[in-house]
Formats: structure tokens, C-alpha cells, sequence
């Protein structure tokens, strides 16, 4: 007997398929980075995502049917995938191959779908990825009577081959192809892509020092202005003490014991950043 509703949600995200090309989305939109010897673009190395409020996003005001899953390979340590389980999502990690690739993420992905799919009455399924290896599972969902929506970057290339023209045609709306199923049941839906691109500074941002600056302290990323903060342990802050989300600032930050900095494309952010900062926290103090 099949469980829960046709209003449930269900969210599953791959971790690294929005990571990466997100650093490439971000530092487009942004016009910060380095310049990627491969694709000769800018990349975002220092780039960060909020899960709990990228699920925000994508839930509104919808019902979750499960936890939400993110699959991804094992970083250098784990403390990532802590936060984003204490955001309520289930993480499954795998290890990388000797060449540093991911191994078995894509078919944990379809796994997990195709066991909603065995227990679940048709609902909303939410995916978070590009990769056109979803194609075939996205095909399932719809012809079995599920409203698909994607959820991804407008900048990567590798969601229009969900679209493929080798494989069976499926509708993806939005700035994509928009094509017919060949056959459709009653109840078929064609798939919704939404962009992250106009929601990134709610939920992405950067951390961690310019790159190719060798003393943090006594440099900045080219054409941006630094804030600097001190008389505070700064040691245990996360992204819950930045106060400036949600005010259509980008966030890029770092911390070292008492110091604090917070760089931005121009003063106006600055002096705005500084302002809700300094009201915040009253002991702190600009350098």
C-alpha cells in the first residue's frame, strides 16, 4: 500500500553537482575569483551553501514527506556534513576514486528515488542537480504521475542534456527546452525548472581567505573593500552571527581568533554591512 500525498514534498540534492558548478554561477554573477585554466572562466574556490536555507526555498510553504537527502563524496573532514544534517537533511557520503572522482553518487540518487517511487504515492519530487545522467529517473517520475521540479544553476551547461536530443524527449519549462513527451497519461506533468541564480545571495556564500594571498592580514581580493572586525573571539562563529543575509549583500567572510573580515565589491555594502554589524554587536570593533 502506497503512503503520504499527492501534496508532499520530496527534496534530494547532489551535493556536488551544485557545489561546483555553483563556484562557476557565483563568480559569474559576482565577477569574483580566479580564472579557470580549463573552462577560462571565473571560479569561486571560496564559495559556501546554506542547505537550510536553500530547503527554505524550495519547501515555501509545502509539506516534507521525508528528509530531505543530500548525497555527495566525503570532503577532507566531516564537520560539513554535520551542519547540514543539523538542518534536518540526511546525508549519504561516499569516497572518491584514485583519480579524486566521485564513485556510486548518481546511482544512490536513483536509488533513493526509485524506493519513493516503490512506496510513495505520487507527489512533488524536488532535485537539485544538473547532470543529464538524470534524465532516465526524471522520465520515470513523470510518466509515473509526479510533478518533477529542478532546481539548479541557469549557468550550467550540463542541465540541457536532460534534454538531450538522443534520448526520449521530456519537457523541462523555464529558460530551457521546452519539449512534448511522445506519450502521456492522464495525470503526466511535464517537469518545472526553477534558476537559483536570483536566490544565491540568500543561500550561497563565500568563506575563507582570497586565494594567492599568502598573508591574509596584509592583502585583500582584487577590486573588493574589506571590513575588519576585532575585540571579540570570533573562534566560534557560523553563518547564523552574519547578519547581513537576506539584505542583498553577498557574503563572503572569514574569521582567525579575535579577527573577523568581510569583503565586498563596493562601500556602500560595506558601510551597510558595518552598520547592522556593529548595531548587532556592540562589543565588536572596526579596524
Amino acid at each position: 500500500v502506497l503512503t503520504g500525498s499527492p501534496d508532499e514534498l520530496y527534496v534530494i540534492v547532489d551535493d556536488s553537482n551544485i557545489y561546483i558548478e555553483g563556484k562557476f554561477a557565483v563568480a559569474e554573477m559576482e565577477c569574483i575569483g580566479v580564472v579557470d585554466d580549463k573552462r577560462k572562466c571565473l571560479y569561486f574556490n571560496q564559495l559556501r551553501l546554506d542547505y537550510g536555507r536553500l530547503l527554505k526555498i524550495i519547501q515555501k510553504e509545502r509539506t516534507i514527506g521525508e528528509n530531505p537527502i543530500v548525497v555527495g563524496s566525503i570532503p577532507p573532514t566531516d564537520s560539513l556534513w554535520e551542519m547540514i544534517r543539523n538542518d534536518g537533511f540526511t546525508v549519504k557520503t561516499y569516497p572518491r576514486n584514485a583519480d579524486n572522482r566521485e564513485k556510486r553518487v548518481d546511482m544512490r540518487i536513483g536509488q533513493y528515488i526509485n524506493g519513493i517511487f516503490r512506496d510513495k504515492v505520487p507527489g512533488v519530487l524536488a532535485l537539485v542537480a544538473g547532470d543529464g545522467d538524470f534524465q532516465p529517473v526524471i522520465q520515470d517520475a513523470v510518466q509515473l504521475g509526479w510533478m518533477v521540479e529542478i532546481y539548479f544553476w541557469n549557468s550550467a551547461n550540463s542541465l540541457e542534456l536532460l534534454c538531450d536530443e538522443n534520448t526520449p524527449p521530456l519537457g523541462v519549462s523555464g529558460l530551457l527546452l521546452d519539449l512534448e513527451l511522445e506519450s502521456k497519461k492522464p495525470k503526466t506533468k511535464e517537469p518545472v525548472f526553477h534558476s537559483l541564480d536570483p536566490f544565491y545571495k540568500t543561500f550561497s556564500y563565500g568563506y575563507g581567505f582570497p586565494r594567492n594571498t599568502k598573508i591574509h592580514k596584509h592583502g585583500k581580493p582584487k577590486n573588493m573593500e574589506v571590513l575588519h572586525f576585532t575585540g571579540h573571539d570570533f573562534s566560534l562563529w557560523k553563518n547564523d552571527k552574519i547578519v547581513i543575509f537576506d539584505k542583498g549583500m553577498f557574503v563572503w567572510w572569514f574569521k582567525e581568533e579575535d579577527n573577523l573580515w568581510m569583503y565586498f565589491k563596493n562601500r556602500r555594502d560595506l558601510g551597510k554591512a558595518k552598520d547592522l554589524m556593529l548595531k548587532t554587536y556592540p562589543e565588536i570593533m572596526e579596524v
